[in-house]
């Protein structure tokens, strides 16, 4: 299986959360050819650490060394790149769907897209509804 993670679900394979153990069941229960993430995701990730920091949920220290980890592990990990493209889709699909309350469930969908257009097989999308949002 091709998996999209986005930046909450992956999270959550660094940082103990609600739902953790569901999401590396994931990778338990199936066989994982490869996980594909949003280039935002590079920076959403750290965003997300250091926003930890500020609440003090975790120390510097912590934020530092998850993120170290996150930075080796890129490499396990297919890039998606955004372009202008996407970002359009994306506003389109925002102001059409913004109310309705699963609005990135719909947008991790363009990014399946994106790749198709690149010639890669889709991926199934894994997300969290904009209730946990970033």
């Amino acid at each position: 299986m091709r998996i999209f993670l986005d930046t909450c679900a992956l999270f959550k394979l660094y940082h103990d959360e609600e739902d953790t153990i569901r999401f590396e069941n994931i990778f338990v229960e199936n066989t994982i050819s490869a996980v594909f993430i949003s280039e935002l995701t590079k920076l959403e990730f750290s965003s997300t650490l250091w926003k930890k920091v500020r609440t003090k949920e975790i120390t510097e220290l912590q934020a530092k060394q998850t993120i170290s980890i996150f930075n080796s592990d890129l490499p396990k990990y297919h890039i998606v790149r955004i372009d202008s493209e996407v970002i359009k889709a994306a506003i389109n699909l925002i102001a059409k769907y913004g109310n309705a309350g699963f609005i990135r469930r719909y947008l991790l969908h363009l990014f399946p897209q994106n790749l198709q257009r690149r010639s890669l097989r889709y991926p199934a999308a894994i997300g969290q509804s904009d209730q946990h949002g970033q």
